[in-house]
């Protein structure tokens, strides 16, 4: 173990001697004896000592305390005086100095070992203070946070770098200025201290001010300082700026209102699938409240059959997941959709979660299908049209002859009866002529204001004397508040009255026909309703029963509903079909008001 090395400054030779012997005696080592303080110094720069014993009283320039005065200043060296003289007058001038002790002499050898002694130890305390204060100013000048105490009298005494930074004020032009001047409303301080003082902790979000006049939020916490004793002796407060906080929070509420507000439905899953966000858009669009699908998997949404698990490992490779899909709704009714997946990440690039995008692609496929349907029906009218003219020509030849013939001959019975035969039938040809040429030639709408009520009126008027006949009962359920659409009267009526006739021809054995007219409000959309009790339709024949020339009458051409779906697509309106066999079908048309 190092010895402790005391320097002894004493210009009597006989008095540094005996302490030199003392303090060896107690183990010390004697850097060195120095009589001035032109030798202390020139001692300290060679010995660095320990300890200095310093008489008061020197040879030359500088006596003991102006020596003193200088070593503390530039080494920082615990000083213990050695006087003869223990006058009021040069103890208060040696007090400036803070010595570690005095000893008058002469002294007792224990004597002046207890001092040394104690002055070693204090000395080591108040390195450790010091240390421990830097220490203790360090973590708050490195804090991220800001730092403000105040005392008693509501100024401030403390302001760490954070706080320097933030508000704009330098620790030495705030310090003593009151606490209020950190604050946009005084009032706010003064709550501050008033609930800290009297709950001893407290928390508030505030609105700061900077050196500069400008504002920012802060989260304060605040906590009173006391001593020893438990005695209430100032404030310490930590605060945190919100402004980031607050601008990404804001950032995320305009976010929130966006996709809150999109038609297109947004879902955002955890990775094992649990539904942590949705918006009105895509619950709705599934049929279902928000509050019903949080917390539940997102399986929910897919049709069992298509219900697959994703591993981790598929997820982290996703960069986006595009794909056209079916979903289910909670009434159990199954719609395409077209959806598009992308994953969240965290700093490290760990999956956190899935963000997906739903949007119910009915109407896109329903167009597309419509697209095809009329590029195929321009196909078929084309050269329906061409068969119909090469035919039409030569038929009139065989009808005129037919006719001629019977005009200008005699003939026996049996000529006159094919010739009229053949007179039928080329009627019968002509028909169905005129009809591929109606189908072929382009539906020429003449739109004029109109209700539909009134069609459905002169329709049955049509058709009643021969559903009577056929054991056929007709129900009618018309909403008389509809408004009226532009239309051309005369193609709906002729397209409603195939509806009846298709229903009529339906039900050989009679039934019940039930024809309904009513106005959805918001879709702003007139629906008209054709249902029958008959022998309903085959899912096979319900994917063909808007096609040309497709017919399951022994005498029919096919081209009644082809006519129809082309009147009704004129009018921008739709036709839903839905058929159970044995029990009925129903079309349901819907016609835009505007």
């Amino acid at each position: 173990m190092n010895k402790k090395s005391i320097l002894i400054v004493e210009d009597e030779k006989i008095i540094s001697k005996d302490i030199k012997r003392i303090l060896i005696k107690f183990g010390y080592e004697v850097s060195g004896i120095a009589v001035s303080g032109k030798e202390v110094f020139a001692q300290i720069q060679k010995h660095k000592p320990d300890l200095i014993l310093m008489d008061i009283i020197l040879k030359g320039d500088l006596s003991g305390i102006d020596t003193a005065e200088k070593i503390i200043e530039r080494w920082n060296i615990p000083i213990i005086y050695l006087t003869a003289y223990a006058d009021e007058q040069t103890l208060q001038k040696a007090k400036t100095t803070i010595p570690y002790g005095y000893i008058l002499k002469p002294f007792e050898e224990k004597e002046l070992y207890a001092i040394v002694e104690m002055a070693f130890h204090k000395h080591k305390l108040e390195k450790k203070l010091i240390q421990s204060v830097e220490y203790t100013r360090n973590i708050i000048d490195s804090s991220l946070d800001m730092i403000i105490t105040i005392n008693k009298d509501e100024k401030i005494v403390e302001f760490n770098r954070a706080a320097e930074e933030i508000f704009g004020y330098s620790k030495k032009d705030i310090k003593e200025k009151p606490f209020n001047t950190l604050f946009s409303k005084k009032e706010q301080a003064a709550e501050i201290l008033e609930i800290t003082l009297k709950k001893k902790k407290s928390t508030f979000e505030v609105m700061n001010k900077r050196a500069n006049g400008e504002l920012f939020h802060s989260f304060f916490s605040a906590s009173v300082i006391c001593d020893h004793q438990g005695k209430t002796i100032g404030i310490m407060g930590i605060a945190r700026e919100l402004t980031e906080q607050k601008q990404s929070e804001k950032k995320l509420r305009e976010l929130k209102e966006a996709v809150e507000t999109l038609r297109l439905g947004v879902t955002i899953t955890d990775i094992n699938g649990k539904i942590i966000y949705t918006n009105p858009a895509d619950a709705e669009l599934h049929g279902y409240a928000v509050q019903e699908l949080i917390g539940k998997n997102v399986k929910i949404f897919a049709p069992k059959d298509l219900r697959r698990r994703t591993s981790l490992k598929q997820i982290k490779k996703w960069t986006g997941l595009i794909r056209e899909s079916k979903n289910v709704r909670k009434d159990g009714s199954i719609f395409p959709t077209w959806l598009i997946s992308n994953v969240v990440k965290d700093n490290k690039g760990n999956p956190i979660a899935i963000v997906t995008t739903c949007e119910d692609i009915t109407e896109r496929k329903e167009m597309q299908k419509q697209l095809l349907r009329s590029e195929r029906l321009a196909g078929i009218g084309e050269l329906s049209a061409g068969i119909a003219h090469e035919i039409r020509n030569p038929l009139g030849n065989i009808s005129s002859s037919a006719q001629f013939c019977l005009n200008k001959f005699e003939l026996n019975d049996d000529l006159k009866q094919f010739l009229e035969i053949i007179l039928r039938n080329s009627e019968n040809a002509n028909k169905i002529i005129k009809e591929l040429l109606d189908f072929a030639n382009p539906r020429t709408i003449s739109l004029k204001s109109g209700n539909i009520n009134e069609i459905i009126t002169e329709v049955i008027k049509l058709v009643s004397p021969r559903c009577l006949e056929s054991n056929i009962k007709i129900k009618i359920n018309k909403d008389e508040n509809i408004p009226e659409i532009m239309m051309d009267q005369k193609w709906l009526e002729q397209a409603f009255l195939n509806f009846v006739l298709n229903a009529k021809e339906s039900m050989p054995d009679g039934g019940i026909l039930n024809i309904e007219s009513s106005f959805d409000p918001h879709k702003k959309e007139i629906i008209i309703e054709f249902s029958d009790s008959g022998e309903g339709i085959s899912k096979e024949n319900m994917k063909k029963i808007f096609d040309p020339f497709f017919t399951t009458k022994t005498n029919g051409v096919g081209l009644g509903l082809s006519l129809v779906h082309q009147i009704i697509s004129a009018h921008r309106g739709k036709i839903n079909v839905y058929s159970i066999v044995g029990k009925g079908t129903k079309f349901v048309i819907t016609l835009p008001v505007n």
